[in-house]
């Protein structure tokens, strides 16, 4: 069966990951599933998460995805295990690495006491609310209005991990905040963890990308401004 990969997030914030796929691997297929009347997911109870991604998931498997990508930090930090259990197909999560002591990981509420349970050496930074003004500032080109709870962050931190993967389209804004510092985020150890389990000929396909969901045409739209 021809590997077909799906992505699901809350909105556009798996855009980014799509994107670092491409980017890195150039070819192979594509399915992406946007849940952006639900989003954010940030502060969402594990019950009401799982409900969704079950639903997405099965949105994905029934347009042909063969293997499943959570681009969202908040639903790989906490249903990713019981998805599995359920799941059809293969489903891998995103998570943000540790920076470590003297880092920082920004994140949403849910990721935040999810590491907490953990245990991270760095700090962790619960941003409620972001994710949510992205999603909707984004689409439409316009500039966000930088949280002033986020502005009152320490500036101290050399390196700091994006634990939501909204975050990545303010990159150049939190930058400007956090001159200092060195921003990661889970993309990287996501690609190598998918490469040991897809199929060789994958990236050997053509590029094609499809979307599905109802606000399917925002993210290509959003897709195609930051490729």
């Amino acid at each position: 069966m021809k590997e077909k990969l799906g992505l699901y997030d809350s909105g556009i914030g798996g855009i980014s990951v799509l994107i670092g796929m491409i980017k890195e691997w150039k070819g192979g297929e594509y399915i992406y599933c946007g849940d952006n009347k639900n989003a954010p997911y940030g502060s969402r109870s594990e019950e009401e998460l799982m409900r969704l991604a079950e639903e997405n998931v099965r949105r994905l498997t029934e347009s042909g995805a063969t293997r499943i990508v959570l681009a969202c930090n908040t639903l790989s930090v906490t249903v990713l295990e019981k998805l599995r259990a359920v799941s059809p197909v293969p489903v891998h999560g995103i998570f943000p690495p540790d920076p470590g002591a003297g880092g920082a990981v920004f994140s949403t509420p849910d990721t935040a006491a999810a590491l907490a349970k953990k245990g991270v050496s760095a700090a962790l930074y619960s941003l409620p609310g972001l994710a949510g003004e992205i999603e909707k500032s984004v689409p439409d080109g316009k500039k966000l209005t930088i949280p002033d709870h986020l502005k009152k962050i320490p500036k101290c931190y050399a390196k700091i991990a994006l634990g939501c993967t909204h975050y990545r389209f303010i990159e150049r804004e939190l930058k400007e905040i956090f001159p200092q510092a060195e921003f990661c985020d889970g993309i990287p150890y996501l690609l190598k963890e998918l490469k040991k389990h897809i199929k060789p000929d994958f990236f050997d396909y053509a590029l094609s990308v499809s979307f599905i969901g109802e606000c399917r045409e925002v993210n290509r739209t959003v897709f195609l401004r930051y490729l």
